[in-house]
């Protein structure tokens, strides 16, 4: 059994002409990561660009784990500057050990 390739990944500034001259892909996946805003990134896939935060959290039993959370797709839902606003936020309160898919949840 073969594991899936992962998403190819590149780091370059998220601004609305960057994120429109990117192409779709024709297959799998590939990320985009802001280098102003750490963990903000663009995940382009065949039919959408969507806009996403990760961030390396703890549990509360102290284990490190991996959490993304999806923000909005550009164009359709969100503005790239819209995006960054909110993915500041999303960081700030998963560095503060908040997650708001948690919240939702309670």
């Amino acid at each position: 059994m073969t594991k899936p390739t992962p998403p190819r990944q590149q780091r370059t500034r998220l601004t609305k002409s960057k994120v429109e001259s990117l192409a779709y892909t024709p297959d799998g996946q590939q990320i985009v990561w802001d280098d102003l805003l750490r963990g903000f990134g663009l995940l382009i896939g065949k039919q959408s660009k969507s806009f996403f935060v990760q961030r390396n959290v703890r549990d509360p039993e102290g284990r490190s784990k991996t959490v993304r959370r999806s923000i909005g797709r550009f164009g359709k839902d969100i503005t790239v500057e819209l995006a960054r606003k909110e993915a500041e936020t999303l960081l700030a309160n998963l560095k503060n050990g908040i997650d708001p898919k948690e919240q939702k949840r309670q």
